[in-house]
């Protein structure tokens, strides 16, 4: 497909198998390290519901880590545990989009410069 002089290459589907102990283990090895079970286990059911490929960087596990400290105001210690956030990539928001048939693709960016050179809109 060409538009304008600029091809535009249509993305390809990479089904992942999720039910496959490999994929699971490369995913918690590279993908979600840290990850515990659950948290592995809530990650793929995202990336199963969404349809979304981690490998392709179209979402990502992100564990926070957790803190502890002392509180001398409470006397007492603090213990916020780890959270783990599941984000969505801009490779999968242009995933969902393109599986929308109202989508019908992205301008290019325009630039605009003033008489010095210097960028003032895009």
């Amino acid at each position: 497909m060409e538009t304008n002089g600029i091809a535009i290459r249509q993305p390809q589907a990479l089904a992942v198998d999720f039910d496959d102990p490999k994929t699971v283990e490369t995913i918690k090895a590279t993908i979600a390290v840290g990850a515990t079970d659950e948290e592995l286990a809530m990650f793929i059911q995202v990336c199963k519901g969404t349809g979304l490929n981690p490998f392709k960087k179209e979402v990502w596990f992100i564990k926070v880590p957790g803190k502890s400290w002392f509180s001398q105001k409470d006397q007492k210690q603090v213990n916020i545990p780890a959270k783990v956030h599941v984000m969505t990539g801009i490779n999968g928001f242009f995933q969902i989009a393109n599986k929308n048939p109202m989508f019908d693709g992205m301008e290019p960016i325009e630039f605009e410069y003033n008489d010095r050179k210097e960028l003032i809109a895009a």
